[in-house]
């Protein structure tokens, strides 16, 4: 049935309901008006009669006292001839002699009104009774019902074109939409193919202007969100690094956490929509499958374990240790979908499997297949085409329990789409589901080159005497680069705008220009391009600070650029950039400095060992909070649980548990969930004895 066909069936309903009503509240109205209308007129007839019957009373006083009947009967029968409305006339004695008994001949008994009245002359009574015709009052209540149907029939028409006028007013909107998008489907239907083709250029000129605004208006949202989260995070780390009570600490620790795992979600939206704009590209290096599925190992093991799940590892061998793919998109992946085979399963096992199918006609290119395979809640039928939108999760799934923003699988899912590839879903209700990925079109590549690790924070930098330009518009931004490089022999020159940064580059020549690009004025663009171009600033080197996330914008700025930052910057990053451009010297920081910076390397699956006194004593006391944390594996009560038994442990010089315990806020801080909720549960032991 068609919009305005419901609307119209619903408008009869109502306006007939309402006419009833009406009709039924007038009918009734006239009625009770009609009614009383008639007896007031009867009333008033019957008064005018006893009046007439009082005057006759006069008229034959003199003849009553004298007994002349025949006067009297004369009289009576004289009035009455002379009255056309008096239909009968009785007059009787009180002896009951009928004295007089007149009848009109145009009697008409159904319209009739009878007044009755008793005359004392002495000791001579009479009794008239008189018949009078009222056909007249009975015409005059007939007209006034006949105008009453009228004035009804009047109203309850105008009350139902009134009412049909707004039941219509309120249905034009969806009957419009209905008759435009009709006249459009017969506009469609006789178009040419020229027009046709005319429309499609048309419609691709505007998507690609819808494309490029969408693009526009991201980078200028994460330059917005990125801008103050800068300074929210900068601030909090700057306090941090000050001597601080320990509510203070756990106060700024708590801005810190917060700040970053709104980030975090920053970044997952933002990386969704550059997915969605185009604007996300694919990074290809030489990629070591079997290091990579180690990694995965060491995140989740500890969970499964701890679910009493079995974890399943299957690499093909003959997978070869290069492979050209974007090592950060593939790993994406593979998190994501371990992440949630794990979260959603209870018992059973969990399975990772990494295969590959060789083209037959080149064997350097193969096919890459990823399966995550769990024994978990399943997926019901309806349910499997939504869980890959944005924000979708499945219907009835406990967020309490389980958590999540729905954002992992839409992610994941357009990212096999930008590398190329397909996923697949096999999935039954309560017996568990199936991941399929296939990554055509592989390249074997040469192996990869590993880095090392944490080599810089072995070290503490010292900065020799300089002069440091910074051109950023934003006070707060400004507040924080120079509270970074306080410590350091830095003279810090500020420029508000890109013109203030030129004009003070060229006047006072400084080492180092850190320079936003965003800025009122003139921007950092603009200001690169005058001082690259100009002889006597073109050698200073200058690090770009930006919150754009665009791969296109971070291309343009290295072009230009000596160095990139990107906002939000912290402490370590800003020093290794500027260590690069300025001379320093460095010192290697002492044992229980490299203990912390490199914690994560130090602390292995073997038990942790406490005190008998301790255990007894202290650890009794936190067990409950413990084991109430573990369920829900908050962040932020995860970090003040450990923030809390760290005093304790310090005070009992239990130096495993502190190292343990400053690992895991080291790794919330960092925002490394998955490693922060893996040594969280190797405290299990301590409380489980």
């Amino acid at each position: 049935m068609s919009i305005s066909s419901r609307y119209h069936k619903t408008q009869l309903k109502l306006l007939g309901l309402v006419l009833l009503i009406i009709s039924i509240f007038m009918s009734v109205i006239f009625y009770i008006t009609i009614t009383q209308e008639e007896k007031k007129l009867l009333q008033e007839e019957k008064n005018k009669l006893r009046l007439e019957i009082d005057l006759i009373s006069g008229f034959i006083h003199e003849s009553m006292l004298r007994h002349d009947y025949v006067e009297v009967k004369n009289f009576l029968e004289e009035w009455s001839m002379g009255k056309e409305y008096i239909i009968s006339l009785q007059a009787t004695l009180k002896n009951g002699f009928l004295l007089v008994d007149y009848k009109s001949k145009d009697m008409n008994q159904g319209k009739i009104l009878k007044v009755q009245r008793d005359i004392s002359f002495k000791n001579n009574n009479i009794q008239i009774l008189i018949i009078k015709d009222i056909s007249v009052i009975k015409n005059l209540v007939n007209r006034l019902q006949t105008n009453m149907i009228y004035i009804s029939i009047f109203i309850v028409i105008f009350l139902g074109f009134l009412l049909w006028l707004i039941l219509t007013k309120i249905a034009i909107k969806p009957m419009n939409d209905e008759i435009e998008m009709q006249t459009l489907e017969l506009k469609k239907l006789n178009v040419s193919l020229e027009i046709a083709k005319n429309n499609a250029q048309n419609a691709a000129k505007i998507a690609e202007d819808a494309n490029k605004a969408k693009s526009e208006f991201l980078a200028n949202m994460s330059h917005e969100i990125r801008t103050p989260m800068n300074a929210v995070l900068g601030f909090a780390e700057l306090l941090y690094n000050h001597p601080l009570n320990e509510k203070q600490t756990e106060y700024v620790e708590g801005i810190q956490l917060a700040g970053k795992n709104l980030l975090n979600i920053i970044n997952d939206i933002l990386d969704l929509s550059k997915i969605e704009s185009g604007n996300m590209g694919i990074s290809m290096d030489s990629v070591n499958i079997y290091e990579l599925v180690d990694e995965l190992k060491a995140l989740f093991s500890i969970k499964a374990k701890e679910k009493n799940i079995d974890f399943i590892l299957e690499v093909d061998s003959n997978i070869p240790k290069g492979l050209l793919l974007d090592e950060l998109k593939i790993k994406q992946i593979m998190f994501n979908l371990l992440g949630n085979a794990i979260k959603f399963t209870s018992t059973g096992h969990v399975k990772l499997k990494c295969y590959l199918t060789n083209s037959p006609t080149d064997e350097s290119i193969v096919e890459l297949n990823i399966v995550v395979e769990d024994t978990g809640i399943g997926i019901p039928q309806n349910q499997q085409d939504i869980i890959f939108e944005p924000f979708r999760q499945q219907n009835g799934q406990n967020t309490r329990q389980y958590g999540g923003t729905g954002l992992g699988l839409s992610i994941t899912h357009k990212i096999v789409q930008l590398l190329s590839g397909k996923i697949f879903l096999n999935s039954v209700q309560d017996k568990g589901s199936i991941f399929s990925i296939v990554i055509p079109s592989v390249s074997v590549a040469a192996l990869k080159v590993e880095k090392g690790k944490n080599s810089n924070k072995q070290y503490k930098y010292s900065i020799k005497k300089s002069t440091v330009l910074l051109v950023e518009d934003v006070v707060t931004n400004r507040e924080i680069i120079k509270g970074y490089l306080e410590d350091q022999s830095i003279t810090i020159l500020e420029a508000q705008n890109g013109q203030e940064g030129v004009d003070l580059a060229i006047s006072l020549h400084p080492d180092l220009i850190l320079m936003d690009i965003q800025m009122p004025i003139m921007d950092g663009y603009t200001a690169i391009d005058i001082l690259k171009y100009n002889p006597t600033t073109k050698n200073i080197p200058i690090v770009a600070l930006t919150a754009s996330t665009m791969t296109s914008d971070e291309a343009k700025i290295r072009s230009i650029c000596d160095g990139y930052l990107r906002k939000p910057v912290s402490q370590d990053e800003l020093i290794e950039e500027i260590i690069l451009h300025l001379p320093y010297t460095r010192k290697k920081l002492e044992q229980s400095e490299t203990e912390l910076s490199n914690i994560k390397e130090k602390i292995d699956d073997e038990e942790l060992k406490v005190s008998e006194s301790f255990r007894e004593n202290i650890l009794e006391n936190f067990k409950a909070e413990y084991f109430e944390i573990k369920e829900l594996m908050t962040n932020s009560d995860i970090e003040n649980f450990c923030e809390k038994l760290l005093v304790v442990a310090k005070e009992y010089n239990e130096s495993g548990l502190v190292i343990n315990l400053k690992n895991i806020i080291s790794l919330a801080s960092s925002f490394k969930l998955e490693e922060m909720e893996v040594e969280f549960s190797k405290l299990q032991v301590l409380f489980s004895k």
